[in-house]
């Protein structure tokens, strides 16, 4: 498949073209990059910022101008051998030899016939331009773009920033075809998301292109085998979003939003933005942990999981529902469920000693609409549509492999408009280092004997069951920790249609944060 890309020349952290760029290489045969900063005649820098503090106001000025100054730093600054990892387009189509054409007016004869000798089968488009008849008929597949709200909903610049004017819960990607008129063509996917708060404007447009590029796999397969199916785009909205205003500023302000915070900053400078994409465990570590996992059974205080099932239920009535337990472990939230009025639960977990102590449990109590099976959630037969929702608490980053099949195989038992809700570690232990010598280099004869210390620090008697079963558990590392816009394309990407994080609630104090996903079919 031949690709072309088109974007602007003040290109800064778009998530989707470092992927096509970086998973593709072969494929891209030019890149077209506009001459104009902004719409106008003026392209330099100079004219851009007057232009920009002009019409946008001071604010947006400066998360623009601090975006574009960090991009265009980090160019220079790669050539002397900082910032190495740093994706630079400029760069890469020098090392690859791709073409790159500075064009001002894209329907212009002389750039089109160089477009047409490109011969392209599709084009990702990100210009702030208008495409013509000509290049769009060039075309074997047709042009893409991505939109950054669900569309037709703001159509037009900064489509983010009006909807934290409007104070919107729910923003989203848009994947459609292109057209004469803008953001007018077919739609192809759209992928929505909330739980933002008062996150800055600058997080959540990071978070959006992260989501956008984890699609980006999915639409190629599809675009290239011809199995892709759009819809038209509804009417549009009468209040077509364009360039900011003062008066829109006063109510971003008033509504308690911001564009970007010092964290977030001092990350974009640093930092290379989030690495997208699973993080693999070897084997080593994938056949540890299964074994470690079964050399212990973790339990809880009586009513440990009350506060979880409480949040649970703002999202999802559980009365009469067959729920999914995925890493249940002992099944104590699977029993305080049953308690709270699901119907039925079935409890899935790879550690046989906590799934057998689940089923004595649950033979004991006589309750037929409970069980347990030990086993890899991807080896077990799951009849599709058969359950209504899927509850995970502090499982998920223990995966060890790719998290698609996993999530992919629980969304396929989900009937339509099912959930799943998990709850996810939110950030790396500063323990991980001595967790992870625990788990690859300890002797199992000290591992023994570790609840001796935590009942000491914890005051509790050491023989105590449960100390046993933390002391544990506390030392196994977490093999894939993901920042919340990776979760939400995480979860995009295997189907959910809406996808929202919230904060989960601490149930002990040697808890670490998590968030809680709420994912709907």
């Amino acid at each position: 498949m031949r690709i072309v890309l088109m974007i602007n020349d003040n290109f800064h952290d778009n998530n989707l073209v470092r992927q096509l760029c970086l998973k593709y290489p072969s494929h891209i045969k030019g890149v077209v990059v506009s001459a104009k900063l902004f719409p106008g005649g003026k392209r330099s820098y100079f004219f851009a910022a007057l232009y920009v503090l002009q019409k946008y106001g001071l604010g947006l000025f400066f998360l623009r101008g601090t975006e574009a100054a960090v991009y265009i730093a980090k160019h220079y600054l790669k050539f002397i051998g900082l910032y190495p990892d740093h994706f630079d387009i400029k760069h890469f189509c020098s090392a690859n030899k791709i073409p790159i054409f500075i064009c001002a007016d894209i329907n212009v004869p002389e750039f089109v016939d160089k477009f047409k000798s490109l011969q392209p089968d599709i084009v990702f488009s990100q210009i702030n331009q208008t495409t013509g008849k000509e290049l769009l008929a060039a075309t074997a597949i047709g042009m893409v773009n991505s939109h950054l709200s669900l569309l037709p909903e703001y159509p037009g610049a900064d489509p983010v920033f009006w909807g934290m004017v409007n104070g919107d819960e729910e923003f989203g990607v848009t994947y459609r075809f292109i057209n004469e008129i803008p953001d007018s063509g077919n739609i192809i996917r759209q992928i929505c998301c909330s739980g933002f708060g008062k996150r800055s404007l600058h997080f959540r447009e990071s978070v959006l292109n992260e989501i956008s590029a984890s699609y980006l796999p999915e639409l190629l397969a599809s675009l290239e085998t011809g199995k892709i199916s759009a819809y038209p785009m509804p009417m549009h909205d009468a209040n077509r979003y364009s360039l900011t205003t003062n008066a829109a500023h006063r109510k971003f302000k008033k509504n308690g939003c911001g564009m970007i915070t010092m964290f977030e900053l001092g990350k974009l400078v640093f930092n290379d933005g989030v690495k997208c994409g699973p993080i693999h465990a070897d084997n080593q570590a994938k056949m540890l942990l299964k074994n470690e996992f079964s050399k212990f059974i973790l339990r809880h205080e009586p009513g440990y999981f009350l506060p979880l099932v409480k949040c649970f239920e703002k999202h999802l009535d559980i009365t009469g529902k067959n729920i999914l337990e995925f890493g249940c472990g002992t099944g104590d939230l699977s029993f305080l469920l049953l308690e709270c009025g699901a119907q039925s639960v079935l409890g899935v977990d790879i550690a046989y000693p906590a799934i057998q102590s689940a089923q004595v449990r649950a033979e004991r109590q006589n309750l037929k609409n409970a069980r347990f099976i030990c086993g890899d959630v991807l080896e077990i037969s799951l009849a599709p549509g058969s359950i209504d929702a899927v509850v995970s608490h502090s499982a998920l980053q223990y995966l060890t492999d790719d998290w698609q099949p996993y999530l992919r195989q629980l969304y396929a038992t989900l009937s339509q408009g099912g959930v799943m809700i998990a709850t996810i570690e939110a950030t790396a232990s500063i323990l991980k280092p001595i967790q992870t010598f625990n788990l690859y280099l300890l002797p199992e004869s000290i591992k023994r004997h570790l609840h001796l210390l935590f009942g000491v620090l914890l005051r509790k008697k050491p023989k105590d069951e449960i100390i046993r079963g933390k002391s544990r558990y506390l030392g196994i590392p977490p093999l894939s920790i993901r920042s919340n816009g990776e979760l939400m394309a995480e979860f995009a990407k295997a189907g959910f249609s809406k996808v929202h994080i919230v904060d989960s609630v601490k149930l002990h104090v040697l808890s670490r944060p998590h968030l809680i996903v709420i994912a709907q079919k």
